[in-house]
């Protein structure tokens, strides 16, 4: 993840955007009129297209097996023809509308709600096109809050306090990272506990040089473990 830096010093995420949520907000319009409502309007054409585009973008980049590839693919002029249209469709029309002072008269809420969300989010989505590891949606980080979801329910006391949420986040962290890395959270945990009483009268010493801590530390680590 590459990070930015605030005027405090403090660091922020570089975010990047969802192309599938970019995608559906055109659907939608598309699939209304596609249902026989205008399918001469220009909100469909402009619809259809970005749609079309998007699943190119798609196509094209599950064709490649590694970062490498995807990333050489992105960085090509082709490739980025794609965004280039969508910018350009969507940018033409939220000129229009900003600079209309009625804007409902002209476009449906939900043309304008899509081309301004294409408008804001645009420097996120593009942000793909220089490095092939970033995923084009967000389905992978959907799917891995889900059990979350469901712990918060199960154990409402979990996050019956600042506390207790704090620590139903560490433990849910450890969770999602063993299953990322094909590790039993079981094991983990009981090697965890363990090599952490070994180290436990190091970590505590205030002269233990931060190379020295880091260095044990990252031994603990769920990747570490799956190696051993």
């Amino acid at each position: 993840m590459e990070w930015l830096k605030n005027p405090d010093g403090t660091y922020k995420a570089k975010l990047v955007g969802c192309l599938v949520h970019l995608r559906r907000y055109f659907y939608d319009i598309y699939g209304a009129h596609q249902n026989h409502i205008d399918k001469e309007s220009e909100e469909y054409q402009v619809s259809k297209r970005v749609v079309e585009l998007i699943g190119e973008v798609f196509h094209r980049d599950s064709e490649c097996s590694t970062i490498e590839e995807r990333t050489k693919l992105r960085k090509s002029d082709d490739f980025r023809q794609y965004f280039e249209e969508i910018g350009k469709l969507t940018e033409k029309h939220f000129k229009i509308i900003s600079e209309s002072e009625s804007p409902k008269g002209i476009y449906t809420e939900k043309f304008i709600k899509a081309v301004k969300y294409s408008h804001n989010q645009w420097e996120k989505f593009t942000r793909i096109l220089e490095d092939g590891s970033i995923p084009l949606d967000n389905s992978a980080a959907e799917r891995a809050i889900r059990d979350f979801a469901v712990l918060r329910h199960s154990m409402p006391s979990g996050f019956g306090s600042i506390e207790g949420a704090k620590s139903t986040a560490v433990f849910s962290s450890f969770h999602e990272t063993c299953k990322i890395h094909g590790v039993d959270l079981e094991d983990y945990l009981e090697f965890l506990f363990r090599y952490m009483g070994i180290h436990r009268d190091e970590l505590k010493d205030e002269s233990l040089s931060d190379e020295r801590r880091n260095a044990i530390l990252e031994q603990a680590m769920p990747w570490k473990f799956k190696k051993a």
